[in-house]
């Protein structure tokens, strides 16, 4: 996939968190001098929704180099720096709200990356994990696609990714020392006849993850039964995808 293909695949997912990154976000209370962080900017997907919906000072950080020259080619007018989430290169009590978006479960030390928000994060300011997904608890229907969830979790798992990292949210965010924590979960609801743009978007990230554990003539033939449940109404894919919210 290339990074035009990731960013369309990220925007995809910041669609899944706009309602609860939006209700927090007003609970938040931002001014236009308000400084926000968004720890793994990745494309700028996320970070290009809430330059559109908020007037406030925008800065974002990846340890990926060619992602960021891509996210501040779409979002010139913020602050984009190469750096690790393990050390924030930022002074104490800078941002408002810092936040993070399908990252904590591909650090290698979570509360590092969070003691390390909070570090950066003013004193009542917020600090956001907006989805984290729990693989190990995923659900596809009908068969074979149960078969098919398995192997896209096993190799999210062989690429490092914690994939129990949902449930996890809230004891981190406790050990990390947040204050007035909510955790909750994304509601989980899905359309039988979901866009040929997401559709295609799932199955590009389905053969970047499993195309060296299958043919591409084994995912053709998973494909074609996923589109079959779509059309027959059957098609159940779940991934319980957590959220948390607390104070610094």
């Amino acid at each position: 996939m290339t990074l035009a293909d990731w960013h369309m695949r990220y925007l995809q997912q910041s669609q899944w968190t706009q309602d609860i990154r939006r209700q927090i976000f007003a609970n938040a209370r931002l001014e236009p001098d308000d400084c926000v962080l968004e720890v793994g900017v990745g494309t700028g997907a996320v970070l290009s929704r809430i330059a559109a919906d908020y007037d406030c000072v925008l800065a974002g950080i990846d340890i990926d180099y060619q992602s960021l020259r891509f996210a501040q080619s779409i979002l010139p007018i913020c602050t984009l720096t190469q750096a690790d989430a393990h050390i924030l290169p930022f002074p104490d009590d800078k941002f408002s709200l810092t936040y993070c978006h399908y990252l904590l479960m591909w650090v290698d030390d979570p509360i590092q990356a969070l003691a390390e928000m909070q570090r950066v994060t003013r004193p009542g300011g917020f600090m956001i994990a907006l989805a984290e997904s729990d693989y190990s608890a995923r659900i596809d229907f009908p068969p074979p696609l149960d078969i098919l969830g398995r192997l896209q979790t096993d190799a999210l798992q062989a690429q490092g990714a914690d994939i129990r990292m949902g449930r996890k949210l809230g004891g981190l965010f406790h050990k990390a020392g947040f204050s007035d924590i909510e955790v909750g979960l994304l509601g989980a609801r899905w359309e039988t006849d979901q866009s040929q743009d997401d559709d295609e978007t799932e199955w590009m990230t389905l053969f970047s993850d499993l195309g060296e554990r299958l043919s591409a003539q084994e995912l053709t033939e998973y494909q074609q039964a996923d589109e079959w449940a779509g059309r027959a109404g059957s098609r159940v894919l779940f991934i319980p995808t957590f959220y948390a919210v607390g104070k610094a």
